[in-house]
């Protein structure tokens, strides 16, 4: 999670994978709270590991970004000197990241397609405002149900408790789609988010386990017992409590 956290500005993409079901997989990244991609029941760390000869478990592989084998390893073996190098060149994402649509659309502006692809939406409709045609037609059409479909992922996160990610988009998306048609719809959806005691209960439940994963990579989990504990106590039926209490089983 270090490196994520560390390296994600960089243009770094982590994704782990992991030869057991979902049934394993799920509750340690749920306990976690890992903030990437995780595969369950993937050979696809079996097959790398036959390519380049690699044994046991964990072993890591950085990717350039060109799409070649850069290192592989035991993660611990993993230098700062390394990661830097390899991320010479790498598209580091802008502040509208997570609105990104990358798409090809036959006969579509360069420039609205070049702003989708940077999450500039904004831009993006006003490249399309007064066109037409039939490619930009189509655009438009993709980039309001890409915008539909954002909108459905902050729902679904919100109702999963996934509050600080759907929080992190809806403040985005609010905010670059003002003069969108949803516009208002999402101005208001975060001005109750907002008002909302028991998602802001979970924001800082979420802060909270934060502190106590950190206390815990430093000086090792059974020194955040209490620390767990009292989040537990602090904010019961949060999902961050759920978590503190599933790592509160394994100590």
């Amino acid at each position: 999670m270090e490196v994520h956290e560390e390296y994600r500005s960089d243009g770094l993409v982590v994704l782990a994978v992991s030869n057991e079901g979902l049934e394993k997989v799920a509750p340690y990244s749920e306990a976690y709270g890992l903030p990437f991609a995780v595969g369950a029941g993937s050979g696809t760390g079996g097959a790398l590991g036959k390519m380049v000869g690699a044994r046991g478990i964990p072993h890591s592989y950085l990717i350039d970004p060109q799409g070649n084998l850069a290192w592989h390893g035991h993660p611990s073996a993993l230098t700062a000197k390394k990661i830097g190098s390899v991320l010479r060149g790498a598209t580091k994402p802008g502040e509208n990241g997570v609105l990104a649509w990358r798409g090809e659309v036959e006969g579509a502006p360069a420039e609205a397609l070049e702003c989708a692809a940077e999450g500039d939406l904004a831009k993006a409709f006003k490249a399309l405002a007064n066109d037409e045609s039939a490619g930009a037609v189509a655009l438009r059409g993709q980039l309001d149900g890409h915008v539909e479909l954002l909108t459905q992922q902050v729902e679904s996160a919100f109702a999963r408790r996934d509050v600080r990610r759907a929080l992190e988009v809806l403040n985005v998306m609010a905010d670059e789609l003002e003069d969108h048609s949803s516009g208002a719809a999402l101005v208001a959806r975060l001005k109750e988010v907002r008002k909302d005691e028991s998602l802001q209960a979970e924001l800082d439940a979420q802060t909270a386990l934060d502190r106590a994963l950190e206390l815990g990579r430093k000086r090792g989990m059974k020194k955040a017992r209490k620390t767990l504990e009292r989040l537990v106590d602090s904010f019961p039926g949060t999902k961050a409590a759920d978590r503190a209490k599933k790592l509160l089983q394994q100590l």
